[in-house]
């Protein structure tokens, strides 16, 4: 039992569930930064640089996604070995998803500078440094905390968190779908280039 728990660690079946999951909060990211941009760079050149600026930033979102899900996946390894798939995975992905949604925040913040709440991070950043990453590391240790104790303590925690990752899972087919768009995107116009 333990060996075949041990041996669906290092299958593609998990490694991709995984990639699906880590997908996800990347995909929302960086498609609400493609969808902020695409008006500009339609204004300021053509359609078709939008697109490209679009498939390029989708490979981008790609790469990146399987780099992270290797490193979240390596650092699964390290989880107990008793440990089934599902624990595994919400352990996992719940990890995961409040760090990246912390730092969506983050870049939130950043990028919709002029919003009130925005600035009032912004000043908080720049004149009280130490308090406000304090403050922000810990908010993220508590969701960790409480999310792990929901997972590890509780057999409807444990069960929530799968199922929330299974309708996670079902948006990273359409995000793959998009990715493989651009890709095509980003090879016509490599080709286009050319001729």
């Amino acid at each position: 039992m333990t060996e075949k728990i041990k041996n669906s660690r290092l299958s593609f079946g998990y490694w991709f569930k995984l990639f699906l999951i880590v997908a996800f909060p990347l995909h929302v990211w960086g498609l609400l930064m493609i969808f902020r941009d695409i008006e500009f760079i339609t204004e300021r050149t053509n359609l078709w640089d939008a697109f490209g600026y679009s498939g390029y930033s989708l490979l981008f979102i790609l790469v990146e996604s399987i780099l992270l899900s290797v490193i979240v996946w390596a650092l699964s390894l390290l989880l107990p070995k008793g440990w089934g798939e599902s624990r595994m995975l919400a352990v996992t992905g719940s990890l995961f998803s409040i760090l990246a949604g912390a730092s969506i925040v983050d870049m939130a913040f950043h990028a919709f500078s002029e919003v009130r709440i925005s600035k009032q991070y912004l000043y908080g950043l720049k004149n009280f440094t130490a308090t406000t990453y304090a403050l922000i590391s810990a908010a993220v240790i508590a969701a960790m905390v409480i999310s792990l104790l929901l997972i590890l303590k509780t057999n409807k925690g444990e069960k929530v968190f799968t199922e929330i990752f299974e309708r996670v899972s079902m948006l990273g087919y359409l995000y793959l779908f998009l990715d493989a768009a651009g890709i095509a995107i980003v090879i016509l116009r490599n080709l286009s280039e050319k001729y």
